[in-house]
């Protein structure tokens, strides 16, 4: 295999993978594709598909078995992962602020959010 030839299986391969950075607010799960503001936009309409490995990941993030997600249809699938994705964002949210009432601890300088 030649230079040429490498060159022309990795643009095969890349051909509609998107990498994108996402508010995690903003994403959905709706028939089994990740759907999110202005997918339009960057060319996926009827948002993405995510492959075995992307759900595995997701899984791992949202601490749902992977193996037991992967076995649901896909409304609960849709149901499961839009619940703790938000669920998730809520328990983090909670959590960065100190009891004190604010992020900072009581030897860092304030960082103006607190």
């Amino acid at each position: 295999m030649d230079l040429d030839q490498v060159l022309d299986e990795v643009r095969a391969d890349d051909d509609g993978k998107r990498d994108l950075l996402l508010d995690r607010d903003a994403l959905m799960l709706r028939h089994g594709r990740l759907t999110f503001p202005h997918a339009d936009e960057h060319g996926c309409p009827d948002g993405l598909a995510p492959t075995s490995w992307a759900n595995t990941q997701v899984c791992q993030r949202l601490n749902i078995p992977a193996s037991y997600f992967k076995r649901c249809p896909a409304e609960l699938q849709d149901e499961q992962f839009n619940y703790w994705i938000d669920h998730v964002a809520r328990t983090a949210t909670r959590t960065r602020r100190r009891p004190s009432g604010g992020c900072c601890g009581p030897r860092t300088t304030r960082c103006g959010a607190c």
